[in-house]
C-alpha cells in the first residue's frame, strides 16, 4: 500500500482584490476558513531544503524587497506553463497548495500543487481542479534585473497530463466516494465490516484489519483510481500477514514444526515439539509479534523416540 508520513492539509489560496475573468466560482471553497479541509492564504512562500520545498502561507503579498534570496512567493497571478508535449497557449492557474507537517521544528512540505488549467487570453472559466504532485514544479526561466530577481515557473507535464491528476475535491464528498469503492473491492460483507477509513485532504487512510493481502491491495487498487483520491496510507493489520510474521519468528528460534492461524488477532499455535520447555518458548515468541493481541497455545509434548536401532 502507499506510505505515509505526516499529516497533510490544503491550503487554499484566495485572491486580494476584484476577481479576474476566468477565475472558477467559489473558490476559495465556502467555509474553507474554519474547516478541516484546509486554511486560506493569499500567498505561499517556498524555500529550496533537502526533502523538498518547505512552505509558508502568507495572508499579504509581500513587497518584493522583503522577500528572502532563497525563496519563492506564489499567489493567485501565478500561472505555470507546460515543459513537456507540443506547444500550446495553455497554462494552469494556481489554486492552492497540499502540504504535509514534517516536525514540528520546521515549516510544512510542498507535496501536491492545486491548479486549474486556463487557456491564455480566455475569458472562460477554468475546469475542476486538479493535484499535480510537488515533482512536476520545475523552474523554466530564471533573471535577474537591476537588483532584482524573476522567475518562471512550469509543471513538467503536457496539458493533456492533468486529466490523468486526481481531481480536487472536499473530504466529505471524497469519504463518500471512498467508502464506494472500498465496498466493490472487497465483496465479503464480513470482511467489509473489519475495515474502517477516515480521509484527510484526500488521503484516504484505512483502519482496522484485513484477512488477506489480497484485500488490502483490492482496495488500494480501487481508492486510486477514485476521483478526489490523492494517496492511500495502510494502517490495516492483515491477519494472513500476522499468520507468517509469527510463523517466520518461530523458525528465527529453531521451532519449524508450529503453525500458526490467525482470527481477529488471536494465533492459535498447533503442531508438536519435544518438550514442555519449547512449547512456552514458541508462545512467547508468538506472544512477541507485534499486532498480536493473544495466543491459543494447542501445541502437543511428544517426547522424540529415544529407541536405538
Amino acid at each position: 500500500m502507499s506510505a505515509a508520513s505526516g499529516p497533510v492539509q490544503y491550503v487554499f489560496l484566495r485572491r486580494e482584490g476584484v476577481p479576474k475573468p476566468g477565475d472558477p466560482e467559489g473558490w476559495p471553497p465556502e467555509g474553507a476558513q474554519a474547516s478541516s479541509e484546509g486554511a486560506v492564504a493569499v500567498a505561499v512562500q517556498l524555500v529550496a531544503a533537502a526533502h523538498g520545498w518547505q512552505v509558508t502561507p502568507l495572508q499579504t503579498v509581500p513587497p518584493v524587497s522583503e522577500i528572502p534570496e532563497d525563496a519563492l512567493v506564489l499567489s493567485r497571478d501565478t500561472e505555470l506553463g507546460f515543459s513537456a508535449g507540443r506547444p500550446t497557449d495553455m497554462t494552469a492557474a494556481l489554486l492552492g497548495v497540499r502540504i504535509e507537517d514534517v516536525s514540528e521544528s520546521e515549516p510544512a512540505r510542498l507535496v501536491h500543487l492545486v491548479v486549474g488549467a486556463k487557456a491564455a487570453g480566455s475569458g472562460r472559466r477554468m475546469g475542476q481542479p486538479t493535484v499535480v504532485p510537488a515533482e512536476a514544479l520545475v523552474l523554466a526561466a530564471y533573471e535577474e534585473r537591476g537588483g532584482q530577481s524573476a522567475a518562471a515557473l512550469a509543471l513538467k507535464l503536457a496539458p493533456g497530463d492533468l486529466g490523468r491528476m486526481p481531481q480536487w475535491m472536499l473530504d466529505i464528498a471524497v469519504e463518500r466516494l471512498a467508502a464506494e469503492a472500498v465496498d466493490r473491492a472487497v465483496l465479503l460483507p464480513h470482511a467489509r465490516h473489519l475495515i474502517t477509513l477516515e480521509v484527510q485532504a484526500g488521503r484516504v487512510s484505512l483502519h482496522g484489519r484485513a484477512e488477506l493481502v489480497s484485500y488490502a491491495e483490492a482496495a488500494e487498487r480501487e481508492l486510486l483510481a477514485t476521483p478526489g483520491v490523492v494517496d492511500v496510507a495502510d494502517h490495516l493489520l492483515i491477519d494472513e500477514s500476522l499468520t507468517d510474521a509469527v510463523e517466520q519468528a518461530l523458525a528465527d528460534k529453531g521451532i519449524t514444526t508450529v503453525t500458526a492461524l490467525a482470527e481477529h488477532r488471536l494465533i492459535s499455535l498447533h503442531g508438536t515439539v519435544s518438550d514442555a520447555t519449547t512449547r512456552r518458548t514458541a508462545e512467547d515468541i508468538a506472544t512477541r509479534v507485534t499486532g498480536v493481541r493473544g495466543v491459543v497455545n494447542r501445541i502437543e509434548v511428544r517426547a522424540l523416540d529415544k529407541t536405538l536401532s
